[in-house]
């Protein structure tokens, strides 16, 4: 997701992983969770990521960081220099004769929440930085959260896309990825 590496900003799950990890309780839609072992903290943090993803809000991070501030979490305090690729990473790799560049959208939407067009601009907006900092325009596509519906295939479709893939959540195990 290319709005990542050029704004430098932090994703908001990564805020959210750090607000958990610091806290031993959390105060969560007018409630306090006790969140003090890991396994607790892996819940909350799959129970507020769904929330996230299924509401309507077109900003998710403007949600984490309202709940980091109401658990008196200073979210600029966590180091992401490391988090992602620079332009200078993505194109070296994109000269590799082993790896391919592929579109995952510019702001890592969950694409099943936008309009049409915002969904190709999501695409185009990557796609078009890409191109300019690698002198390729992508053909291969990634959904963000594995997330799709007919209308993003629609859009792939018509932005010219070769393959697009998805994710399937799941543990690891019998039938499991």
């Amino acid at each position: 997701s290319t709005y990542f590496i050029e704004e430098r900003v932090l994703p908001w799950w990564y805020m959210l992983e750090e607000l958990l990890l610091s806290k031993n309780s959390i105060i969560y839609s007018g409630d306090v969770y006790g969140i003090d072992v890991m396994n607790l903290k892996e819940e909350m943090f799959l129970r507020i990521r769904q929330d996230v993803l299924e509401d309507d809000v077109k900003a998710p991070s403007s949600a984490i960081n309202i709940l980091c501030g109401e658990n008196d979490f200073d979210v600029e305090r966590t180091e992401m220099s490391d988090l992602f690729l620079n332009w200078d990473d993505v194109k070296i790799l994109s000269n590799s004769p082993i790896a391919e560049i592929a579109n995952h959208g510019h702001t890592h939407a969950n694409l099943r929440k936008l309009d049409e067009a915002m969904v190709e601009n999501e695409f185009v907006i990557a796609g078009e930085l890409i191109r300019k900092h690698t002198g390729k325009m992508p053909v291969h596509y990634s959904y963000p959260f594995g997330f799709y519906d007919e209308q993003t295939l629609s859009v792939v479709k018509s932005l010219g896309a070769s393959t697009a893939v998805t994710t399937k959540s799941s543990a690891a195990g019998k039938g499991g990825y």
